[in-house]
């Protein structure tokens, strides 16, 4: 189906729920994290920067 909103995997969410309880840290520093810090990136399975997959501030919030 290629209908709706984007959504997330379950690896991603449970990646992003844990950084964000570990870190004790809002949405937007979690959407930094996840953009623009390589091992985080990693960590939620995507390749390099040449990776075009980029979170937005509203996809975390509804997600984690």
């Amino acid at each position: 189906m290629g209908t709706g909103r984007p959504g997330m995997d379950l690896w991603k969410i449970l990646v992003l729920g844990v950084l964000r309880q570990g870190l004790n840290c809002d949405f937007d520093r979690l959407v930094n994290l996840a953009n623009q810090h390589m091992d985080v990136r990693r960590m939620l399975g995507l390749g390099t920067w040449h990776d075009d997959t980029r979170f937005e501030l509203q996809l975390v919030i509804d997600n984690v």
